[in-house]
């Protein structure tokens, strides 16, 4: 049977054409086997994970908000309070096989996988026309056997594929998720230790290299989803594509006490707790918008199934949205936390009813825990019963910065002048060597290196940069740093001016390019104005054939060459300010829509060629987007533009001088909130009576992978 890269470990599962109608509506059982494996004692103790035993609580605790009866959740963990057993192969053998024996028809099973994976050679090419397998690791597993030619106690891709068609044709439907990856490549964060990766190359289990996988285009949808006879659905959620890595890293993001955790687990934890009632498709697309907003865009994760568009776990009745709320003195104690997007600086509506739709009040989260958090007491409250539902995620606007070693006078000086401007005093905070940090700032070769926290280097390049460099990494075919360059004095450094505007004018790209995806990703999560926009992207390969629609739950990768086009229609009851910036991987932000001089406003029902088509380069590579962003506003209101945040991009080691400073801007009126978010005004809190101005803006984003011929 033909299959294609990490994705085969489900190659035989697929849509059967008698599954429209022969499955019931909903699952009538609900069953669960968490899977997270973060120690393997027969193997080198570095290899160990962190991640793995803070996601496995995390994901009990949302099945159980999701319904879940806990004594049809086994828990296979280490390092986890409660555990049924470790995480061998054995005891994953015996909890999938009593599944199997266990499910009836309708019932649903949710399976979830946080650890390692790797890839090792096979000659059954039959099975495997590209001659690898692909590999979860078990807790059990160790070093290649050749006389076996296989990985002991490996948990095999194809032993998967027949655990799952075994479930599926009794009827049952599957929702699969793997946390861990199989690229081939070793590389190196630059993080240090904040960030870890879930996959051993083949190497570090002492598996012999006789072919590697070529990489995959992003948009390419596995083999798998072919027709079958399984009457069964098939859901599965892969935290990143064949040829990429998997992070594991601290969270909350910023925090140097957080713990570690997986962040594709993190992702769906949190996105499915703010959004109990979404459809597999939905979260999926709302997962890609929260991996833009993070500092860790080198990972893709790929989403799909023969049932996208039926509600997660297959449940036809809707969750509660609206929360309970309990008063205890000055505070309110509202039965949701961090699960639910409740977390410090939250904005929360309390409602006296829980289908009402206008909030009397609104407060601000100030303390929470996974499960509940407290929150102030409004004056205006009164005396009556209210219900909470999430208005605005907290946004984090700030970031941690430093310096890959003490850096020279000349930039010393350029660091205090940089802390004394408004927009880095508010949103950076500089630690010291070997700290977490969001940007890494590097000087060689006269240039000013900006590292992102997923920038991979490769050895070669760690050499080049004076870094260390770590044991088993490999050289990366090209890796492409942000930098901005200078023309040296003796020893090498610019002179104090030059320093201080390359320093201070990089920085402040940095800070606005991150926080405006950040802000977007918020609102398209969270604001009702999002879904009175329609978007149709669509794009064609090499600027001719038929053109293809966008999905905004699978990755999409792009060529130079190709063309793209944007639709957006207003189906909203008010008049409302459309705008669309793109935002390179070099963070530069342009404004495409409207032109200068033009007015982007849509009434009711209107319709607007947003992007004719239009050629894609590869100026830039790597991870871009398009935000089109949707204001609400009155008719005859002032006009919305979001012009002044444009900015031209860094180079990517071009030597070439920095663009003069970003000047000040004022900004004001309906784009306020978005200023907000990227940092050009204080944050404001939402406490107090609930206000009585037009609906906050919503945006949708549409990301793809842009990448050289």
């Amino acid at each position: 049977m033909y299959k294609t890269g990490m994705y085969k470990i489900i190659a035989t599962a697929a849509l059967g054409l008698l599954a429209l109608c022969l499955t019931p509506a909903m699952a009538s059982q609900q069953h669960a086997l968490l899977v997270g494996v973060s120690e393997y004692p027969e193997l080198a103790p570095a290899l160990s994970l962190e991640g793995p035993r803070q996601d496995i609580p995390r994901l009990r605790s949302m099945l159980l908000q999701q319904g879940f009866d806990d004594k049809h959740i086994r828990v296979l963990a280490d390092g986890v309070e409660g555990a049924h057993a470790l995480p061998t192969l054995g005891a994953i053998t015996d909890a999938v096989k009593k599944l199997i024996d266990t499910v009836d028809a309708g019932d649903l099973v949710f399976m979830h996988f946080s650890g390692h994976g790797t890839q090792s050679p096979t000659d059954d090419l039959e099975r495997e026309p590209d001659g690898l397998d692909e590999l979860f690791l078990p807790r059990d597993v160790s070093n290649w056997n050749f006389e076996q030619k296989a990985v002991p106690n490996a948990l095999y891709d194809y032993q998967v594929g027949e655990w799952l068609d075994q479930i599926r044709a009794k009827g049952a439907h599957v929702w699969i998720v793997f946390d861990s990856c199989h690229a081939g490549t070793m590389t190196r964060s630059v993080s240090d230790q904040s960030v870890r990766m879930r996959q051993l190359t083949p190497e570090a289990l002492g598996i012999p290299v006789t072919r590697t996988r070529s990489v995959q285009r992003a948009d390419a949808t596995p083999s798998f989803m072919r027709p079958g006879e399984a009457p069964g659905d098939l859901i599965a959620f892969f935290a990143s594509q064949s040829h990429e890595t998997t992070p594991e890293m601290r969270m909350p993001l910023g925090d140097p006490n957080g713990q570690f955790n997986g962040l594709f687990s993190h992702t769906l934890v949190r996105m499915l707790g703010q959004n109990p009632n979404v459809s597999y498709r939905q979260l999926a697309q709302l997962m890609m918008a929260e991996y833009n907003a993070l500092p860790w865009r080198a990972s893709t994760p790929l989403m799909v199934g023969t049932q996208m568009d039926r509600r997660v776990f297959h449940r036809e009745g809707e969750l509660p949205a609206r929360y309970t709320v309990r008063r205890d003195g000055s505070d309110l104690i509202i039965d949701a936390g961090q699960l639910n997007g409740f977390d410090t600086d939250a904005v929360v509506g309390l409602y006296t009813s829980v289908t009402g739709d206008t909030p009397v009040a609104r407060t601000t989260v100030h303390s929470s825990s996974l499960v509940s958090s407290r929150a102030p007491l409004p004056e205006n409250l009164g005396r009556a019963s209210v219900w909470a539902a999430l208005e605005r995620p907290a946004l984090n606007v700030s970031h941690r910065v430093r310096w890959a070693s003490p850096p020279a006078e000349v930039w010393r000086k350029a660091q205090e002048s940089a802390q004394q401007v408004d927009l880095l005093k508010r949103t950076l905070n500089w630690v010291g060597p070997g700290d977490d940090a969001d940007l890494l700032l590097y000087v060689a070769q006269n240039r000013l290196f900006f590292i992102n926290r997923d920038d991979q280097l490769s050895c070669d390049l760690l050499k080049a940069l004076s870094l260390p460099a770590e044991s088993g990494c490999e050289q990366a075919d090209d890796t492409r740093l942000r930098s901005v360059a200078f023309e040296g004095a003796a020893g090498g450094s610019p002179d104090t001016a030059l320093a201080v505007n390359l320093l201070s004018n990089g920085l402040q790209r940095w800070v606005r390019a991150a926080n405006l995806l950040r802000t977007a990703s918020a609102l398209q999560g969270s604001s009702g104005a999002a879904a009175t926009l329609d978007t149709r992207f669509e794009y064609r390969r090499d600027g001719r054939g038929d053109w293809r629609a966008y999905d905004p739950a699978a990755p999409l990768a792009l060529y130079a060459g190709d063309e793209v086009r944007l639709t957006v229609t207003n189906n909203g009851r008010t008049d409302a300010d459309i705008s669309v910036l793109f935002v390179d991987n070099a963070h530069g932000i342009y404004q495409l829509w409207p032109e200068p001089g033009q007015a982007g406003r849509l009434g009711p029902g209107q319709r607007a060629q947003a992007l004719a088509p239009t050629e894609v380069t590869s100026d830039t590579i790597g991870a871009e987007q398009l935000l089109v962003l949707n204001n609400p506003t009155s008719r005859g209101g002032p006009p919305v533009n979001y012009a002044w945040l444009e900015q031209s991009p860094m180079e990517y080691s071009v030597l070439r001088h920095a663009d003069a400073a970003i000047a000040t801007r004022s900004v004001g009126g309906a784009a306020s909130l978005l200023a907000e978010g990227v940092g050009d005004m204080p944050l404001t809190r939402g406490l107090g009576a609930a206000r009585s101005s037009a609906p906050e803006a919503g945006a949708h984003i549409i990301r793809w992978e842009t990448r050289a011929r």
